[in-house]
């Protein structure tokens, strides 16, 4: 007797089975009545999720055969934990979990189909991820339901679907970033790196990346940047047109100011052709010191403090340390025998 209601149960499935394949949505016989419900939850990645599926306003209903659709991107079906039903047979297509039922007789009350347990996967953006039911060949009939649920008599049931899932919920490290342009907040110069970002439209993740410097742009001319005296000589050199450096430093005697056509100021601008072809325009990378604008260069002025720490070292070196410091010079002064040398060489390279 068992062996023949199990038999007739097996018969009833396949019935079952081949209608869910045809449509037949004009059957007369179609009872719009329960609502299977798929639960939704949250969870984190790494997780495993139970997710319960119910049968409730249920008027007599012995068979069933549908799918639950998921996104295995973010999700992998784990296994199924027994309900209300007896006689059931589950499968996993990767895509979707096929579940079939055929009980011994209808039954009537609300019912746990299942559990239907996943797991969240280490790599899963956060998001909701719908659980669905659909027709047992979800690729080819979508959610068609029409034959997938049946009573003793015959009759096909399209319950109402209430769907479900699992929300994850969004996070800048589980956020699958959508970045807008690049914004630029800092020009880049010729010393100091610049700075652009962009933000994440749907986690506001703020993302940022320096901008390289950009090379110097100096100019083709040189300007002077401390006039020549009688008893100094002057700079000039090349600026770069985006910053304070220079390049190409150069040194300038004051006859050469009333030879060539060099405006001696601080600031003027000298001609190319003018420092490349004056012999006198000397290049002096060690020549750092700068005069300011309309700043007069003058002899150093004393004051009384280090008057006193002047005579305090004449007391202490005496006549003849001071002889030799006027003719070979110290620190602050060079002595005869320098000037004389500085000016020969000077002349020399006119010559030669």
């Amino acid at each position: 007797m068992k062996f023949l209601k199990k038999a007739l149960c097996l018969l009833f499935c396949v019935v079952l089975l081949v209608g869910s394949a045809v449509n037949v949505s004009a059957n007369k016989n179609i009872v719009l009545r329960p609502v299977v419900t798929i639960a939704t939850v949250t969870a984190a990645a790494g997780d495993t999720v139970y997710i319960k599926v119910r049968i409730t306003e249920n008027t007599y209903m012995q068979a069933m055969a549908f799918a639950i659709t998921y996104d295995n991107t973010a999700l992998s079906f784990v296994e199924y934990i027994r309900g209300d039903l007896t006689d059931y047979m589950t499968a996993d297509h990767k895509t979707h979990v096929n579940f079939v039922d055929c009980e011994s007789k209808n039954f009537k009350i609300d019912v746990t189909v299942g559990t239907f347990v996943f797991k969240v996967k280490e790599e899963a953006n956060g998001g909701f991820y719908e659980l669905r039911l659909a027709n047992r060949q979800p690729n080819r009939y979508g959610e068609d339901l029409t034959g997938a649920f049946a009573n003793g008599r015959g009759n096909t049931i399209i319950p109402t679907v209430v769907n479900g899932g699992v929300n994850i919920p969004l996070t800048q490290g589980n956020c699958k970033h959508s970045f807008g342009a690049w914004e630029t907040v800092l020009d880049a110069t010729c010393d100091k790196e610049g700075i652009s970002v962009r933000n994440c439209s749907r986690c506001g993740k703020n993302d940022n990346k320096t901008v390289a410097t950009i090379p110097h742009d100096f100019e083709e001319n040189w300007t002077v940047d401390r006039e020549a005296t009688s008893d100094i000589v002057g700079v000039m050199s090349r600026h770069c047109k985006n910053c304070d450096e220079k390049t190409d430093i150069k040194t300038f005697e004051f006859t050469a100011t009333e030879e060539e056509d060099i405006k001696n100021e601080i600031g003027s601008s000298v001609d190319k052709e003018i420092v490349n072809k004056n012999e006198d325009i000397i290049e002096d990378s060690d020549i750092i010191i700068e005069q300011k604008p309309n700043e007069d260069i003058k002899k150093e002025e004393l004051s009384p403090e280090e008057l006193i720490e002047l005579k305090k070292e004449d007391a202490k070196y005496g006549f003849f340390a001071r002889i030799f410091v006027y003719f070979f010079g110290d620190e602050n002064y060079d002595g005869i025998i320098n000037i004389i040398f500085k000016s020969l060489k000077n002349y020399c390279k006119k010559i030669f």
